[in-house]
């Protein structure tokens, strides 16, 4: 309630019959941006490191105790990283807080010093673990080659890394992260996972390409790392591989870093590549290896879903999950008459648009203040303009991707946690009125916000409940053709002090050609060197390359189009979900908004 700013004045401005002149007195206000420029710097000791925090995740100089979060750039994945940071230095901050709370003052002000929850326990988890509802999802696929579905990055470091302290950096990480030390087994049932203990078994080899010139290197480290792509083994619980290369670089060699999907993600990755930096970083000064400690297993989680999934607050979102099956959606327009079985990876191919800097600082900085937005809001406001212009249908049914660490269970932390904890969810976008951005980006807003939890209740009542009339319900909804997925903000260096750099592509799926590509239109969106870059992955046996480029191009004029207006003067406005206990709708708010104005 502390006012932003004071203007002090002489007089009230009146008008002739002795009323307050509105008019004039708006005239002597602060504009917005003004009000925004004004800095408060971070006083109290845990405000001061909480901003620190913030600059370093977020990539900024200078960090207000009422700066906005989501206005500085902040999103969902990056408040799992804020989170594990506070918890290292004795700050319990959850989800919703990072949420509800969107300043450093407001988040200090509710936040206890000391956290509230027992150390997790620091040995190594071994035994048997449900799979969890992305995992299922992934078996459901029915791979052709299961074991060869890997996520990997390929890293610039500097050049003299002791290789033997590379080793045993990887060897710390595999002792350190329970799922790294994952083993699937195949049996009637389906499949088996266990946690295995560490074998000091250490996947990590060096090659020596310092003979191979610079202009050939790139081929040369592509035609040795397809070779790793597939040494990795479900049943033998062999989930990573490393690789060292001494390369003619005279500035940086390379270090191949390959992780089998089922045991990693966006989150896993950023978590993996700052342990194993500072590992390494540790041995080479001589310091004993300390790593910060573990939250929750992979482990924990799925016994906290399993008995999540037959809950009754679960049990609650079962009409919401069922809604799409009411409505009727067309196919997606083909170009080729071809069966699904075409639809293979071997034939995939990608469109790839981006954002400048400027585009793409706007988006993360400026756009989120007119709307209170986050920005898969305004990224899939732009999707539903851009499917519109393509097919001129007004809803468009997909699947949406989230980071899954959501916050339902008491008591479990899971931010600092390697795992695969991806929630798959199916939404309905609509448009309302092709030529009202505000609108369409109202509309957008609350359908993302009636989504409960975002969206990890889908998987849970497809998998694993044991109500199976709601099971076979929930798996009875159409399976959309288009998927799309936010991959968050990547920086090129992996750490604040470290000179590892991530590769142009950061992070690569492989798998076997011969598997089926699970949508026909999968939007992949990522934040590297600064830059907004959205992939657009299609098949060539079912699309045209034509239409595709029509496609992402449509999107990238609507992107532009809607960081334009929520830049604009006359742009802003409410939702209901902004004020979630007022019970009122959107006309109603409108009008309630209309009338205060």
């Amino acid at each position: 309630m502390v006012p932003s700013a004071f203007v002090f004045l002489k007089e009230m401005p009146m008008t002739s019959n002795g009323k307050v002149n509105k008019k004039a007195l708006a005239e002597t206000e602060l504009t917005r941006n003004e009000l925004e420029s004004k800095y408060v710097s971070p006083e109290s000791s845990q405000e001061i490191v909480l901003a620190g925090i913030w600059q370093e995740i977020l990539g900024i100089d200078k960090v207000g105790v009422n700066d906005n979060f989501f206005e500085l750039g902040g999103d969902s994945i990056i408040s799992i990283q804020i989170i594990a940071r506070a918890a290292q230095e004795g700050m319990k901050i959850t989800p919703k807080q990072m949420f509800k709370y969107q300043t450093i003052a407001q988040l200090s002000s509710v936040l206890d010093n000391e956290l509230t929850h027992p150390l997790v326990n620091q040995d190594a988890v071994t035994g048997a673990i449900k799979l969890t509802p992305v995992q299922h999802w992934f078996f459901e696929q029915n791979l052709p080659e299961p074991d060869h579905f890997n996520h990997s990055v390929l890293l610039k470091v500097p050049k003299g890394l002791n290789p033997d302290f590379l080793k045993e950096a990887v060897k710390e990480l595999m002792k350190h992260h329970d799922a790294l030390r994952l083993k699937f087994i195949p049996d009637d049932s389906g499949w088996i996972q266990s946690n295995e203990g560490f074998s000091e078994q250490v996947p990590f080899s060096v090659t020596d390409l310092s003979g191979v010139k610079s202009d050939d290197l790139n081929k040369a480290l592509e035609k040795n790392i397809s070779g790793l792509q597939t040494s990795l083994s479900l049943s033998e619980g062999k989930l990573i591989n490393v690789r060292f290369y001494k390369t003619a670089d005279e500035e940086y060699d390379r270090l191949f870093i390959t992780i089998h999907h089922l045991c990693t993600d966006g989150i896993s990755w950023r978590i993996l590549l700052e342990d194993i930096y500072n590992a390494y970083r540790q041995i080479n000064s001589g310091e004993e290896i300390k790593l910060p400690p573990k939250t929750n297993s992979f482990k924990d989680w799925s016994e906290s879903l399993i008995k999540y999934s037959n809950s009754e607050t679960i049990l609650k979102e079962k009409d919401f999950w069922l809604k799409p099956a009411e409505e009727i959606f067309l196919p997606l327009q083909r170009d080729i008459l071809a069966d699904n079985e075409l639809n293979t990876v071997e034939s995939n191919d990608t469109v790839i648009i981006e954002s400048d800097e400027l585009k793409t600082q706007s988006l993360l900085k400026d756009v989120p203040k007119a709307f209170n937005t986050q920005i898969n809001d305004i990224l899939l406001t732009a999707l539903i303009i851009a499917y519109n212009k393509l097919t001129n249908e007004y809803n468009l049914f997909i699947n949406l991707e989230g980071h899954g660490r959501e916050e339902i269970f008491e008591g479990v932390d899971v931010s600092r946690t390697a795992g695969w904890f991806t929630s798959i969810y199916p939404v309905v976008l609509k448009l309302y009125d092709k030529n009202n951005i505000g609108e369409t980006i109202k509309s957008t807003k609350e359908i993302l916000r009636e989504i409960p939890d975002s969206g990890i209740g889908f998987g849970v009542l497809k998998y694993l409940s044991n109500d199976n009339e709601t099971k076979n319900q929930i798996k009875s909804i159409p399976y959309p053709e288009i998927s799309f997925n936010y991959m968050g903000q990547f920086n090129e260096n992996i750490s604040s002090d470290s000179a590892w750099k991530l590769g142009k592509d950061s992070i690569i799926l492989s798998q076997n050609k011969s598997g089926i590509r699970p949508h026909l239109i999968e939007i992949n969106g990522i934040i590297t060197g600064n830059k907004l870059k959205v992939y657009f992955n299609y098949s060539k046996n079912i699309h045209k390359r034509q239409t595709i480029i029509s496609f992402a191009e449509f999107y990238r004029d609507a992107l532009e189009n809607v960081i334009q207006y929520c830049t604009s003067d006359t742009a802003g406005g409410y939702t209901p979900s902004d004020f979630s206990t007022s019970g009122l709708n959107q006309q109603e708010l409108d009008n309630l908004l209309a009338n205060l104005n």
